[in-house]
């Protein structure tokens, strides 16, 4: 006898065959991204910029990164999103390969900005994409798996990239990755398939949860997208993005100019964050979808996580500049501040995908993501200008803003969700 929670056999199948490609996508994704800060010290010899040229550099890939997922997540509502991340996929290795040949600023600035545009959708459309698969009471896991991807992709590719661009050069770890591209593409036009959210509608767990529906008035279906929970939660994403683009793009260089650590110590540290993350991801993904089963609570599925992780997160930073004077501690300040970072990602779209309506789910992903990456676009470039004014300070005051952002923005949703809780009390109808 089947589970009442349990999608039918094929559609369970192809559900997660979906979620182990996005979760290699994720991978991709994110070597690509980190790959400009494992080379940041030969790109900047190679093409002799100054720390706040490639500071921005780093932001310059976030420039139509924004738009991007707010343009192409509305597209999603009404075009395939298989085809849109095949399109996706091929635009990434068609870059990778091109920067190969680059020699000047302005050539790596737009090649960035390219794959930034390019790069922009990829987290939204694929949890867009798995949405239409994933039942309510899975999906919190099912995203873990796909964020873990994301996390894996820097850990897996730290020693190797780090080893190409030492034993060889870093155009050749770009080459490498514009590869990756191109075989992962050619798996998804063969494998993959369109989902619907029909698949899903009859596996919810109680009988007065029911799907979102999609609202015909303009302005409601604003509301329903753009609520104050809505904005606090991309204030949320938005402070662990930018400590995300800080840690991509200058946290490398700070290990290496002001911690002094080996490039052999340099490849375990820039894997342990993103393999914490992509333990604890999984983890707090579940725990979330057991919590919603019992309770259909936001506050305590939700919440109750996201919070606390920002704000430890945050105190992971600050231990990082301010108490850390052997390389152990500064181990598990780094993994502290990668693992807790996964379950805020993982939790914020699936709290999102709780709160619009379905026909709007894409949209709203892409508004999210779009707001979110607006830290990648600032974080890079304030960083590295107060680095620039002064190499020793700056790197302190950088990371000093991260924490800061991630506190203030835990506290605002915990208060608020806290008091939106409180005023439904006794309401038959979840959250």
């Amino acid at each position: 006898m089947k589970n009442a929670n349990s999608l039918p056999e094929t559609s369970s199948a192809m559900a997660w065959l979906v979620v182990a490609l996005l979760f290699f996508l994720g991978v991709i994704n994110f070597a690509d991204k980190a790959v400009i800060g494992f080379a940041a010290i030969p790109i900047m010899h190679d093409l002799h910029l100054s720390h706040e040229e490639f500071g921005y550099i780093g932001s310059i890939f976030f420039w139509l990164f924004s738009l991007a997922a707010f343009l192409v997540g509305i597209l999603s509502d009404r075009v395939s999103s298989k085809f849109l991340i095949a399109a996706m996929a091929i635009v990434w290795a068609g870059v990778q390969f091109s920067t190969v040949f680059i020699s000047t600023f302005a050539l790596l600035a737009i090649s960035r900005l390219v794959l930034g545009a390019a790069e922009g959708p990829s987290y939204n459309l694929s949890l867009h994409f798995a949405a239409k698969w994933l039942p309510e009471t899975k999906r919190s896991f099912g995203f873990s798996i796909i964020n873990s991807g994301s996390a894996l992709g820097p850990a897996i590719a730290a020693p190797v990239v780090v080893w190409i661009i030492h034993a060889y050069s870093w155009r050749l770890a770009f080459l490498a990755l514009g590869i990756s591209s191109l075989v992962w593409f050619l798996f998804w036009i063969i494998l993959a398939k369109e989902g619907s959210d029909t698949h899903i509608s009859r596996v919810e767990t109680k009988p007065n949860v029911s799907l979102p529906k999609h609202n015909t008035s303009f302005m409601k279906r604003v509301r329903d997208i753009v609520s104050i929970r809505f904005i606090l939660i991309a204030f949320l994403l938005f402070s662990t993005y930018w400590g995300l683009a800080v840690q991509i793009v200058w946290v490398p260089a700070y290990l290496e100019e002001i911690r002094h650590i080996s490039r052999a110590q340099q490849q375990v540290y820039f894997a342990l964050p993103w393999i914490t993350g992509a333990i604890l991801g999984p983890i707090f993904g579940w725990l979330s979808d057991y919590i919603w089963r019992k309770t259909q609570s936001t506050l305590k599925a939700f919440v109750y996580i996201l919070s606390p992780c920002a704000i430890l997160g945050a105190v992971c930073w600050y231990i990082l500049i301010a108490v850390a004077k052997d390389s152990t501690i500064v181990a598990l300040c780094l993994m502290g501040i990668g693992g807790l970072a996964s379950p805020i990602f993982i939790l914020s779209f699936a709290f999102v995908t709780r709160i619009v309506p379905i026909n709007d789910r894409g949209t709203a992903l892409g508004v999210i993501e779009a707001l979110m990456s607006l830290g990648g676009l600032i974080g890079p470039a304030i960083s590295g200008d107060l680095i620039q004014r002064n190499i020793n300070s700056g790197y302190s005051e950088a990371l000093v803003v991260v924490a800061w952002l991630s506190v203030v923005a835990a506290v605002l949703l915990g208060l608020t969700e806290i008091i939106q809780e409180r005023r439904l009390t006794g309401e038959s109808t979840p959250i």
